[in-house]
């Protein structure tokens, strides 16, 4: 299962443009080097796949080499003078960056969540789903979990919000859900139909759904 999980943040790499931009002139590369203009500071880390900017620099997830040679987890941050790296070696695969409640969190692949605190990672008062991502976290969150690869796996994809107590199975895969006009837009792509539905972020309500005649790369293509 573990190199299932490495397989699959390894195609996410893949996927990512490189270099990435993270806002007046910072950049960040696969290779855990981070540019703003002409200075260039190397990190640490190797096959980087996950950056948050934040007002005074850059928070990235991606892999360290100990002195035996193994890959391990790990999180850096670089302030926007490009001093040193700081590091945080991490038992479980960064899953995601995001901002919620004016602080900085940090999800993991199993759903356990951390906030970055007096420049440590605490556990966080809630945590979510195993393999969620986090769509909207402005004054609450918004998570979804994707359908299971295997197809014996009985489990569904659903969306939900641990703020407002509410869950809607939707087996999504390819396509991941957005936040489009103001409502998450997810594709159920249970079946050979796709179905794509709305959903009021407050109260978990599907208010509009709409049978896909074409495939779409992006939900909020859907409507």
């Amino acid at each position: 299962m573990k190199n299932i999980k490495k397989l699959l943040i390894f195609l996410l790499v893949c996927l990512l443009p490189f270099p990435a931009c993270l806002g007046e002139g910072l950049q960040w590369r696969q290779d855990g080097s981070i540019s703003l203009d002409q200075h260039v500071i190397q990190t640490q880390l190797q096959n980087v796949y996950e950056a948050l900017a934040v007002n005074d620099g850059i928070f990235l997830a991606g892999y360290k080499i100990d002195k035996a040679g193994a890959n391990y987890p790990c999180i850096a941050f670089v302030d926007k003078k490009l001093d040193e790296p700081h590091y945080w070696p991490q038992s479980i695969d960064p899953k995601q960056f995001f901002e919620f409640d004016h602080r900085v969190h940090l999800l993991n692949v199993e759903g356990k969540v951390f906030v970055f605190a007096k420049e440590a990672w605490q556990p966080a008062a809630f945590s979510l789903k195993p393999n969620s991502m986090v769509v909207h976290s402005s004054e609450f969150l918004v998570a979804c979990r994707p359908a299971p690869l295997m197809m014996t796996d009985n489990e569904l994809g659903c969306c939900y919000s641990p703020q407002k107590q509410w869950q809607v199975e939707v087996n999504w895969r390819s396509v991941k859900p957005a936040v489009c006009d103001g409502m998450l837009t997810v594709v159920d792509e249970r079946g050979p139909k796709r179905l794509a539905h709305q959903i009021d972020m407050k109260s978990g309500k599907i208010v509009k759904s709409k049978q896909l005649t074409a495939p779409v790369e992006d939900a909020c293509q859907a409507f």
